[in-house]
């Protein structure tokens, strides 16, 4: 045997194999408890003791058939990916068995994901897929190594290794909550201990073949066999005894000692990823922030380049309610996370460096310009901010899970992107982006969106006559006291009446979401951008600007192939108001008057040249029948019966 003990032993009997399986068995199912609480139910149990067998077997036929190294992983892979959709990602398997490519995938993509999944999902994790790969993966690997090294080197320390970094990855993947820690802890020593001094004394009585004559033959001493089968038999005997007396003493002092202080586990340093459903959408409060703080400072700003604008967030989803940000990772959306002070962005466009001082505006959006790439906070507040700060590169928001308070500031150092002309754009195809599904908008919004393209040719082109058709044939309308009525709120049934009126009245709110989703009936990403910007756009760069509720905005960008997002405004002028109806007059019904009788006609003259010759006949002459005169020639009259 070499001096480092990695010398290899061959032809070990059968039953000590079976001896040093059982106890990796016993010493790797302590460590498969430990993910109990953080996964909740038995799942686990079938995972972590799946991998464990799979692993030994893998283990007992590579020593059995001596394969190398390279042989071994090979197995291990296979093995892996044959039984882990059995055991770890069973809904993805056929019949609970055939591993289909979905289950490959998952099962490629869990080696290298599923550890951070694993801490950043809450606990207990129960029905998260592919999280049960933690367990088998990590059984199945610490199985296959210490069974190699119990059934292929003479010293057993070196599988002791693989079992106690099991049970240190149980630990550290786990939560605050406990499985008899004391008690496994305990289990683990003791047969770590025992199993040690079996093999060891089966090394001193020479029962491995092969492992030399002993210590007392090569000595040159002859030693009876029986004798120092029954030595080793009251050693074992007694040194048992000693540790289930250690064992029972320590568990009678463990539940009656003071409770240890909190452990600590992987999951309290790994900071989750932002669960944007925590927070509302930033749209919904527009009213109350041009009600409220019309002439309230909101945060002040410096170095701000004429014309530009400050975001405060970036809507790419519609739900039918509202629009809100979605940072599903999709190329469209992005993704929040944590940022420090450096933020590497390699768009094109002006640098600008702004001071930002907040005073009434609180939430968790982080007003900025253009694409970060430096945030600074410098307020008293700095040390608690800067770790609460996640920022989505592709949208160009800021998030502090900390909340903004009064006094906070920050310096921001920013990227304005340039600006562009339609006669730019006229050549430029919409870009190619995955965008967030949004929710059924009404029919009305793409009938509306038809009738204003018309003609239009090329996306410039549709998206100038959307903003247009909007911004010229729609009247302003806050909604506010002494202004014509406008309801708050952008939902689809909101958009649907604003888009169906015979008059379009509405503000930011709504103007931005209809043309939103006209423009993403056509096929093109669009997105509402909700931010500020003065008034008076004229001011230097290094003027200290006063933000307040009236300087509130939203407006829409679309994103052009090699130029980026460009920005609409669909909003009418503020001076833009519909005329209000003159109401008609009332009639007011007069009392009726009796009138007086018509006058009596006067009798009718005839000339003398008409009158008749003959006198008529008088009713006696003509009995009782009435006699009349007619016309019968024009040189007069002729009586007629």
């Amino acid at each position: 045997m070499s001096a480092s003990g990695l010398t290899v032993r061959r032809g070990r009997r059968l039953p000590a194999q079976f001896g040093d399986v059982f106890a990796l068995v016993l010493l790797f199912g302590l460590g498969v408890l430990g993910f109990g609480p953080v996964f909740g139910g038995t799942d686990y149990l079938l995972a972590g003791f799946g991998g464990l067998f799979l692993g030994l077997g893998v283990a007992a036929l590579g020593a059995r058939l001596r394969w190398g190294t390279l042989l071994v992983a090979a197995t291990t892979a296979l093995t892996y990916f044959a039984f882990g959709g059995a055991l770890a990602v069973l809904p993805s398997t056929i019949a609970g068995v055939v591993p289909t490519l979905d289950t490959l995938r998952v099962l490629a993509l869990g080696i290298v994901f599923s550890w951070k999944q694993l801490l950043t999902a809450p606990a207990p994790v129960a029905g998260f897929e592919a999280l049960l790969i933690v367990p088998y993966l990590a059984t199945l690997l610490a199985a296959v190594l210490a069974g190699s090294f119990a059934l292929r080197l003479r010293r057993p320390a070196f599988a002791l290794l693989p079992a106690a970094a099991l049970f240190a990855v149980s630990i550290g993947f786990g939560t605050h909550e406990t499985v008899l820690p004391l008690v496994r802890g305990l289990l683990l020593a003791g047969v770590a201990i025992a199993w040690s001094a079996w093999r060891l004394a089966e090394t001193r009585n020479g029962t491995d073949v092969g492992a030399g004559n002993g210590s007392a033959a090569s000595a040159g001493e002859t030693a009876d066999p029986a004798s120092a089968r029954r030595l080793c038999t009251r050693r074992l005997a007694a040194g048992s005894a000693l540790l289930v007396g250690a064992l029972l003493v320590g568990v009678g002092l463990g539940s009656v000692a003071e409770p240890a202080t909190a452990r600590q586990v992987l999951r309290d340093t790994v900071v989750p990823p932002l669960d944007l459903h925590a927070y509302a959408s930033p749209l919904v409060g527009f009213r109350k922030y041009v009600r409220d703080f019309k002439d309230e400072t909101l945060f002040t700003v410096s170095g701000l380049p004429e014309g530009a604008r400050l975001r405060l967030a970036t809507l790419d989803r519609f739900d039918g309610v509202v629009y809100n940000v979605s940072g599903d990772g999709s190329a469209g959306s992005g993704t929040f996370a944590r940022v420090g002070t450096s933020i590497a962005d390699p768009r094109a466009g002006d640098a600008a460096t702004l001071t930002i001082t907040i005073d009434q505006l609180t939430g968790v959006w982080v007003p900025g310009a253009g694409y970060l790439t430096a945030l600074t906070p410098t307020s008293a507040r700095a040390a608690q901010l800067a770790p609460s700060l996640h920022y989505n590169r592709t949208t160009g928001a800021a998030v502090s899970t900390l909340g903004l308070q009064s006094g906070d500031s920050y310096t921001v150092t920013v990227v304005l992107p340039p600006s562009y002309t339609n006669e730019q754009l006229a050549a430029r195809q919409v870009a190619t982006l995955a965008m967030p599904e949004s929710a059924p908008v009404p029919e009305i919004v793409t009938t509306t969106a038809d009738a204003a393209i018309t003609d239009a040719a090329t996306p410039i082109e549709q998206v100038r006559a959307i903003e247009t058709a909007l911004h010229t044939g729609g009247f302003f309308s806050h909604g506010l006291e002494g202004e014509t009525a406008s309801r708050a709120g952008h939902g689809a049934e909101r958009i649907g009446v604003l888009l169906g009126s015979d008059q379009m009245i509405g503000d930011d709110e709504q103007y931005a979401v209809a043309m939103a989703l006209q423009v993403s009936q056509l096929g093109i990403p669009a997105r509402v951008v909700m931010g500020f910007y003065p008034a008076e756009t004229d001011a230097a760069t290094t003027d200290t600007l006063t933000i307040t509720g009236a300087d509130l905005h939203a407006w829409v960008e679309v994103a052009f192939d090699g130029v980026g997002w460009v920005s609409f405004d669909p909003t009418p002028p503020i001076d833009q108001v519909p005329q209000a109806e003159q109401p008609k007059p009332k009639s007011e019904p007069k009392a009726q008057v009796l009138q007086p009788p018509l006058p009596p006609l006067a009798p009718v003259e005839l000339p003398a040249d008409v009158l008749p010759t003959t006198r008529p006949p008088t009713p006696s002459q003509t009995g009782s029948r009435r006699s009349g005169w007619s016309l019968a020639s024009p040189a007069g009259y002729s009586r007629c019966f």
